[in-house]
C-alpha cells in the first residue's frame, strides 16, 4: 500500500519534468523520454546545462507542495557529457 501512495504523491514531479524538459529519443521511438521511475529510484534525463534550474526549480516546488525536505532526497548524477555541464551544476548547487 505504501508503494502506491508514493506513485501517487510523485506524478505530478514526474509530470511536470515531463512537461518541461525535452528529453531523449531511445531508438526510433516517436515520443521523448524524460524520466524513468522505478519503485523510489527516478532518473532524469539532463540534455543541456538548462535542465539544471528547470529541476532544480521542478524539486523544490515539489518539496514545498508535499511536505519533503532535502534531507529526505538522496540526489545523485552522472554525466557522459562535455564539461561546460559540471560548471553549470556547480553553479546551481546541483550534485554532479
Amino acid at each position: 500500500m505504501s508503494m502506491l501512495l508514493f506513485v501517487l504523491c510523485v506524478d505530478p514531479l514526474l509530470r511536470i519534468l515531463n512537461q518541461k524538459l525535452p528529453g531523449i529519443r531511445i531508438g526510433n521511438r516517436a515520443r521523448k523520454t524524460v524520466v524513468v521511475a522505478y519503485a523510489d529510484d527516478i532518473t532524469i534525463f539532463v540534455t543541456t546545462p538548462t535542465d539544471v534550474p528547470v529541476i532544480s526549480d521542478a524539486i523544490q516546488c515539489y518539496e514545498k507542495n508535499h511536505g519533503s525536505s532535502p534531507e529526505d532526497t538522496e540526489i545523485d548524477g552522472t554525466s557522459g557529457g562535455r564539461m561546460e555541464y559540471f560548471q553549470e551544476c556547480a553553479e546551481h548547487n546541483m550534485p554532479r
